[in-house]
């Protein structure tokens, strides 16, 4: 039975992957007020994002719409003229090498078993979820609600839908999901073992001892910008013996030394059976790959703070930084990673990440693991304010 769940687990990994990109349609970098250099720019790495994650060989006229620039004037290039300088079965070779690194073989298997205690059907159980709780939309994505009673767009979502309740209203008998606020008392959330996911709104006082029911396997943990998380024991008295995946979201604003004191607390201790870390709105990349769990996790996301939300904020993929990182720490460590998601600035007017810096971001990974820029990426891109 291990063999058939593990080929289940790898069909819901191809499914999962493909729906990621539901959201890409349309796509258009090269827009906004650019010059002809910069749209070229912007269309190049367009292109190589949609050939490399998405298997698209897309033609200059389709990804470069003028009315969409705000002023053409002295333009030389003709884009709808523009040739394509990649085939269709050069693209295919591509795609198709970085699918079968979504695979899972029996030699991989053997090592998550050894170090994570799992078998092919909790991979399974872990896909099969996130599928029909309508997880993946909002993956590697902030879209923040715009109803002040959610903090994002999933979390409305997944209420309206009936598959989260709260402590605050009424408890739905149905939900398969908990969503506790910051008023609320946390010394209450082992009443029921029915939820299997758990959004959680704590505070500094509030973190270092909280429990939450064994069945729970998905874990969000949304950290108050009011508190003081410099000197914070993160998570010291707590243990997660069931969660799979889960969701760190930090306060916007965040100094360096409190950042790194509370992702010291994910431990493979505190969580011995983490397939999947979230970590949203982190200022210092070297925080996240140099945690001792990092080379034991499957899939992990990276959102990092708004270019604009730091004076300081470093250039990780101009620099090569990010890549000395993920070979220092993923690769030559051999980690067990699968799919690495990580945020890239995109803007056109004050860019990090390039052409040359993601096109070696895919490089370096493709023979380890798939390595993907985040949808948050995308949508800082169409962010008025940033554009």
């Amino acid at each position: 039975m291990q063999e058939f769940w593990l080929k289940v687990s790898n069909i819901f990994e191809m499914t999962l992957y493909l729906r990621r990109y539901d959201s890409y349609s349309g796509l258009q970098l090269a827009r906004g007020d650019i010059n002809e250099e910069e749209t070229l720019k912007m269309a190049n790495l367009q292109k190589l994002i949609e050939r490399t994650e998405m298997g698209v060989n897309s033609e200059y006229r389709n990804i470069v719409e003028l009315n969409n620039i705000f002023s053409t004037y002295g333009f030389t290039i003709d884009f709808n003229q523009m040739e394509n300088e990649y085939y269709d079965w050069d693209v295919e070779e591509i795609f198709d090498h970085r699918f079968a690194k979504l695979m899972v073989d029996n030699e991989k298997m053997q090592r998550i078993e050894k170090n994570l205690s799992l078998g092919s059907y909790e991979l399974f159980l872990h896909k099969a979820l996130i599928l029909s709780l309508e997880m993946i939309s909002y993956f590697d994505s902030e879209r923040n609600s715009s109803y002040n009673e959610f903090s994002t767009l999933e979390e409305c979502q997944l209420m309206n839908l009936g598959l989260l309740t709260s402590l605050s209203s009424t408890l739905n008998s149905n939900a398969i999901g908990l969503m506790v606020s910051s008023s609320d008392a946390k010394d209450n959330l082992l009443f029921s073992n029915r939820f299997i996911a758990m959004s959680i709104e704590i505070s500094q006082e509030e973190s270092e001892k909280f429990q939450i029911p064994n069945s729970v396997l998905f874990l969000s943990l949304i950290l108050g910008g009011d508190s003081d998380w410099t000197n914070v024991k993160f998570l010291e008295d707590c243990s997660f013996q069931n969660v799979i995946d889960l969701t760190i979201k930090m306060p916007q604003f965040l100094d360096d030394t409190a950042e790194k004191n509370i992702l010291q607390g994910i431990t493979r201790s505190r969580f011995p059976k983490l397939v999947r870390l979230s970590v949203k709105y982190v200022s210092l990349l070297e925080n996240i790959f140099t945690l001792d769990i990092v080379g034991g996790l499957l899939y992990l996301e990276i959102l990092t703070q708004l270019p604009h939300n730091r004076w300081d904020s470093t250039n990780y993929f101009s620099s090569g930084m990010v890549h000395k990182m993920i070979q220092d720490n993923l690769i030559e460590k051999d980690s067990l990673m699968h799919h690495l998601i990580t945020n890239a600035n995109m803007l056109a007017k004050n860019p990090d990440a390039d052409y040359n810096s993601v096109e070696s971001y895919y490089e370096i990974t493709k023979e380890k693991f798939v390595a993907s820029i985040s949808h948050s990426s995308i949508n800082e891109f169409y962010n008025p304010s940033t554009e």
